[in-house]
């Protein structure tokens, strides 16, 4: 489609990006880990964490899977807006990651009636790329999340739990 950027050249807005650094340093420091620790802990290199912390990382949401696993924290507390979100009293989720965003990001796109066309014209993500985020087949970036997420009007972390969408 013309006019509509590929979803590996989205990249998180400014304030987005110092937030999310902002979080994983507080969540690191937290866990009294240097950024050597959380890099052995995690499996992400130390240079890519060290771009997370200074906001000029575009991570996939499997790497800030990682970070969060190795920081015993729940992943929404990392990417949502706002004040930061504790994780439910299910602990874990039911589904697999992939398909747990993939039914959150469908369910949302559904509660805002909404065809995978429109959403790929309003967020600028492919709707291929929608397609495959929506079955599970994806890695999205954090980028392509927040983009996916203010052209539906919802926070980020609402595709973390595969529920109903919130508010932004």
């Amino acid at each position: 489609m013309p006019g509509l950027k590929s979803a590996r050249h989205l990249t998180l807005p400014p304030d987005r990006r110092r937030d999310l650094a902002e979080r994983v340093r507080q969540a690191r420091q937290a866990a009294d880990f240097t950024q050597e620790t959380l890099a052995r802990a995690s499996g992400v290199t130390v240079q890519h964490i060290q771009r997370i912390e200074r906001a000029t990382a575009n991570p996939t949401l499997t790497t800030l899977y990682a970070i969060s696993d190795a920081l015993g924290v729940d992943v929404r507390t990392l990417v949502a807006r706002g004040d930061l979100v504790e994780p439910d009293s299910r602990g874990n989720l039911p589904l697999s990651r992939s398909r747990a965003l993939a039914e959150g990001v469908r369910r949302a796109r559904q509660a805002a009636d909404v065809t995978q066309e429109y959403l790929s014209q309003a967020s600028g993500v492919t709707v291929r790329h929608v397609r495959r985020i929506e079955r599970g087949e994806a890695n999205p970036s954090l980028a392509t999340l927040c983009a996916i997420g203010d052209a539906l009007g919802v926070d980020v972390g609402t595709f973390m739990t595969g529920g109903s969408p919130g508010g932004a």
